[in-house]
């Protein structure tokens, strides 16, 4: 009887270790980064499971673990090659790293950071029907199949300078299509140079959250831009007024504004559904959210808290962790404390919406 007792026992103790391991596996941890970076307004995680974060104010990439610590930068022989460019952002996809590099260029990087692509976005189109347009670097960008979708200055040389999005190539910028134009001093361009993530991408088609007055989400479709309906519930549609901003100096003033405003912040593809950053201004403080929406059924799927008071997040979707770099208010153009990440496994976050929990609750 005793050995079947401590049999039972045993196995009882077996359980209870894999479901405390199970659950620690699934855990949300917030770590330190022992190296804190000056800017950190996108990543990537490479195929190591490190986390990449692209300082566009030192022009380096640098590689955390998921513990915090910093592990230099991209190994050679690359790496010094890639800091002659000054690497500004970073984003992954299937397997590939694309890179936008000082002075407008656009770089993609294979398995073992081998250059694929090298390419400067300055282009006039080779369409005739632009008659000469020419796009003029990106201020937002993200990778669509093997295309880039970018917002982006248009110069005529017939007419006045626009603003648009457009769609092209990532080796042939020069075959450019504008998904939607507006005006040079549309207010909506603001928001797009402030480095937050407003375009994404599932596969091979690109969503935009449009910042107009009426905020929405628009899906490209035909070359065009199209409005779906869906939008997180709980979010006026109603884009803040910010002020102007025309040189670094007037950085300040209008991020402190984007602090104060209850409104959304970044637009992420993952999974086959798009998700919405938003945050709600309570007091002196932000309640960060999180809203899942299909794009296919053009509904909500519904809306989690994210367990965090940062004054900006940059967020970074990964296959088992989502990366949440906590930031402080911007001080000055690069002095702002980046100090801390969240992570949360990506079960957790798929059982979040399923459930409707919060996360790291």
């Amino acid at each position: 009887m005793r050995v079947l007792e401590r049999a039972s026992l045993f196995l009882l103790l077996l359980a209870i270790g894999a479901n405390a391991n199970a659950a620690s596996k699934n855990a949300c941890s917030r770590v330190q980064l022992t190296h804190r970076p000056a800017v950190a307004n996108s990543g990537a995680w490479t195929a190591n499971g490190e986390l990449l974060i692209a300082d566009a104010l030192e022009k380096v990439l640098l590689l955390y673990g998921k513990s915090g610590k910093a592990l230099g930068t991209i190994p050679e022989p690359i790496g010094s090659t890639l800091k002659t460019f000054y690497p500004q952002g970073v984003r992954s996809r299937q397997g590939r790293l694309f890179l936008e590099t000082q002075g407008g260029g656009l770089m993609v990087l294979g398995r073992d950071y081998v250059p694929q692509i090298s390419k400067v976005v300055h282009a006039k189109s080779s369409r005739l029907e632009m008659k000469g347009k020419s796009i003029e670097g990106m201020f937002l960008w993200e990778p669509v199949g093997d295309d880039i979708i970018s917002f982006s200055d248009l110069k005529d040389p017939q007419g006045p300078w626009t603003s648009g999005f457009v769609r092209f190539p990532a080796d042939r910028p020069q075959d450019f299509t504008v998904l939607k134009s507006q005006p040079y001093n549309a207010s909506s361009r603001i928001f797009y140079r402030l480095a937050q993530p407003y375009i994404a991408s599932l596969g091979n088609t690109g969503y935009v959250l449009m910042m107009d007055k009426q905020m929405q989400i628009a899906k490209e479709t035909k070359g065009k831009l199209e409005p779906i309906h869906a939008f997180p519930e709980g979010l006026n549609r109603r884009a803040p007024s910010l002020p102007e901003f025309f040189t670094f100096d007037d950085l300040v003033p209008v991020m402190s504004s984007v602090e104060r405003s209850t409104m959304p912040t970044g637009l992420y593809g993952w999974e086959g559904s798009l998700f919405v950053l938003w945050r709600k201004v309570e007091g002196r403080t932000s309640r960060w959210n999180l809203t899942k929406i299909d794009p296919q059924a053009d509904r909500v799927v519904g809306t989690v808290s994210i367990a965090t008071s940062a004054s900006h997040l940059s967020v970074v979707p990964g296959p088992d962790s989502w990366a949440f770099i906590e930031k402080g208010p911007v001080r000055a153009l690069g002095v702002q404390d980046i100090g801390t990440l969240l992570l949360v496994p990506s079960e957790r976050l798929r059982v979040a919406f399923k459930n409707g929990s919060d996360l790291c609750q």
